[in-house]
C-alpha cells in the first residue's frame, strides 16, 4: 500500500520524517510506509512492505524494541515515542540514532520515524505521552525531555485521556528506561485492542483531504472517505476548532527554513459526523496571493495600518514565520451567528491526537469516554 507525495521533496534530507503502519507480530512487519522513508532510510515504500522493521534496528536494541513492542501493544498506549538506531541502506551512513512514535490502532501501530537531532526533535519529545531510551546514543537527549514543561500543554489538550492514569509530577515519569541487555522475548501476538481509527490527511491543501483510513470503527466507510475534505466529518460548529488544531501542528511541523517536517503532537475534541456534510471551502484572501515576509523582519507601523484598514487580522505562526490573514469583519460575523448545534444522533464526540509530518498530518481518533470531562478548549 503506498501513495503519492502531495509535496515537494526539495529539502533537506535530515528534516524528514516518514509515517509509518506495522503490525502486532514479533517482527512488527512494516504495512504501510509514506514515501519521504526512501529520503530517510533510503529504501523504497515497496522495498519494505511485508518485512519486518526489526530488521533494520541495532543488534544490542532488538530484543528491548521486541520487548517495548509488546508492551506498547497490550498497554495500549498512545503517542508513546523511543530513541533507537537504525541503519540506513547505504551502508557507508551506518546506525544512525532515529525518534520513533507509537500508537497503537485496534489492530497496527502507527506511527512515525525521524531522525533525533534536529531542531523539532525536542518539540515531539516533550509533548509525547511516554518517551523511552533504549540507545546510549541517547544519553544525553534524556535531560533534555526532562527540561521539557510538558504540564501546561496536556491539561490545555486534555491528553491525560489517552493516559491512565497521568504522570502526576515531574518529567521524570515519562521517561523509562529499557534495560539493553534484555533477554529473547518469549513473545505471542496480543489480541487487538481498543476502538481507535487513524487517518493521513494531505497537509498541502486547506481541506485536509483524506489519503488513508484504518479502519470503521468509528462509522466512516473508510473507502468512501478516501479522497474527501476531511471537514466533511467535522459538524460545522466544531470546524473553527479542528482549524486551529490541524494550524498548531503544522507550525509546529517546519523547519528553519519553512519546510514541512515532524512537529509535536496536539491533543483535541470535537463531533465527528457519521455522514459527509457539504463542505465549501473558504475563499482565498487577496486572491489566493501570497505576500512574501523575510524572517527577522517586522512590518511598519504604516503597513500595520494598512491592513487594519482593510479589515485583516493577522497572526505569525509559532515556527518558520507564516503570516497568516482573514477579513476580521467575516471573523466577527461568525462569531455573532455561530452555525445551528449538530442534532445528537448525527455526531460521535471523539478524542483525537494530531501531528504533522513531512508527508501528511497523522490523525488517531476514538470515541471519547461517557464519563470524561467536558471538553473546553
Amino acid at each position: 500500500m503506498t501513495m503519492k507525495s502531495s509535496g515537494s521533496t526539495s529539502m533537506p534530507t535530515e528534516d524528514l520524517s516518514f509515517i509509518c503502519i506495522v503490525d502486532f507480530t514479533d517482527k512488527a512487519n512494516w504495512q504501510y510506509l509514506s514515501p519521504s522513508v526512501s529520503d530517510v532510510l533510503g529504501y523504497t515504500p515497496e522495498e519494505l512492505v511485508g518485512k519486518s522493521s526489526i530488521a533494520l534496528v541495532h543488534p544490542d536494541e532488538q530484543n528491548p524494541f521486541i520487548s517495548l513492542h509488546y508492551n506498547t501493544i497490550t498497554a495500549d498506549k498512545a503517542a508513546a515515542l523511543v530513541y533507537i538506531r537504525m541503519k540506513h541502506k547505504v551502508v557507508s551512513k551506518g546506525w544512525r540514532l532515529f525518534i520513533i512514535t507509537r500508537t497503537i490502532v485496534h489492530n497496527v501501530v502507527v506511527g512515525s520515524v525521524s531522525l533525533a537531532r534536529t531542531p523539532q526533535a525536542n518539540q515531539v519529545a516533550s509533548t509525547a505521552q511516554e518517551v523511552t531510551t533504549l540507545s546510549p546514543a541517547a544519553a544525553d537527549l534524556q535531560f533534555r525531555v526532562c527540561c521539557c514543561s510538558v504540564v501546561e500543554f496536556r491539561c490545555l489538550y486534555h491528553a491525560q485521556r489517552w493516559t491512565d492514569p497521568m504522570p502526576s509530577a515531574g518529567n521524570d515519569d515519562l521517561l523509562e528506561a529499557v534495560p539493553r541487555t534484555s533477554p529473547t522475548p518469549t513473545y505471542v501476538r496480543p489480541p487487538s485492542q481498543s476502538f481507535r481509527t487513524a487517518f493521513i490527511l494531505d497537509r498541502f491543501t486547506h481541506k485536509c483531504t483524506i489519503k488513508y483510513c484504518s479502519n470503521d470503527l468509528i462509522d466512516i466507510d473508510k473507502e468512501d472517505c478516501i479522497g474527501r475534505p476531511f471537514y466533511e466529518y467535522v459538524a460545522q460548529e466544531d470546524e473553527t476548532r479542528f482549524k486551529g488544531y490541524i494550524e498548531q501542528v503544522k507550525g509546529w511541523g517546519v523547519n528553519p527554513l519553512g519546510q514541512p517536517c515532524s512537529g509535536g503532537f496536539g491533543y483535541g475534541s470535537f463531533k465527528l459526523l457519521s455522514k459527509a456534510r457539504e463542505y465549501k471551502e473558504p475563499a482565498p484572501v487577496d486572491g489566493g496571493k501570497a505576500k512574501a515576509h523575510k524572517r527577522g523582519t517586522r512590518r511598519s507601523r504604516s503597513s500595520s495600518a494598512a491592513g487594519t484598514s482593510l479589515g485583516l487580522a493577522s497572526s505569525t505562526a509559532a515556527n518558520g514565520g507564516i503570516i497568516m490573514a482573514r477579513p476580521a469583519r467575516m471573523a466577527a460575523a461568525l462569531k455573532a451567528a455561530p452555525p445551528s448545534a449538530t442534532p445528537e444522533d448525527e455526531y460521535t464526540r471523539v478524542d483525537a491526537i494530531l501531528s504533522a509530518h513531512s508527508d501528511g498530518v497523522l490523525l488517531i481518533l476514538r470515541r471519547v469516554k461517557p464519563d470524561s470531562a467536558p471538553f473546553n478548549a
